[in-house]
């Protein structure tokens, strides 16, 4: 009875399971999930908890630091809710699967915002492009009128 009072407290709440290979649209809805479960389970918080605004700079910055601590929090966690101790089994399958695939998440979401920024870089290029075309149409025009009314 003494054992089991004392595993009840260090159990993780129950969390939803991770897909792992969903279409890259549901890239921020899974890395939502790996952090809700990450987050309380393990201690783990970051710019990932609001991932649709965070830049591509801090999401970096969050991947370095979660190469050092990540397995730490998840070592910390694990001595205390592994099924072999009295946890969950469950819970501590679905928490290894959001630590193993949580900075695989987070690098193909950096790819895909680099992705996107690259994609708005070149429509406005492109725009550029059409503004100076249509600039040196209307010169080129008004340099046609002013020699017609020379002559």
């Amino acid at each position: 009875k003494d054992q089991r009072a004392r595993t009840s407290s260090t159990r993780p709440p129950a969390a939803p399971f991770i897909h792992t290979h969903s279409p890259r649209s549901h890239m921020a809805d899974d890395l939502q999930a790996a952090v809700r479960l990450l987050a309380p389970t393990l201690g783990y918080s970051g710019c990932l908890e609001d991932i649709s605004n965070a830049s591509v700079i801090a999401l970096r910055d969050e991947l370095g630091r979660l190469s050092g601590l990540l397995p730490r929090l998840y070592r910390t966690w694990s001595l205390k809710a592994h099924p072999d101790k009295g946890g969950d089994e469950e819970t501590f399958k679905r928490v290894t699967e959001a630590k193993d695939n949580l900075p695989r998440l987070l690098s193909r979401r950096i790819e895909e915002m680099e992705g996107q920024k690259h994609a708005e870089t070149q429509r406005r290029m492109a725009e550029r492009i059409r503004e100076r075309g249509r600039a040196q149409a209307a010169e080129q025009g008004e340099a046609r009128a002013r020699e017609h009314g020379k002559r």
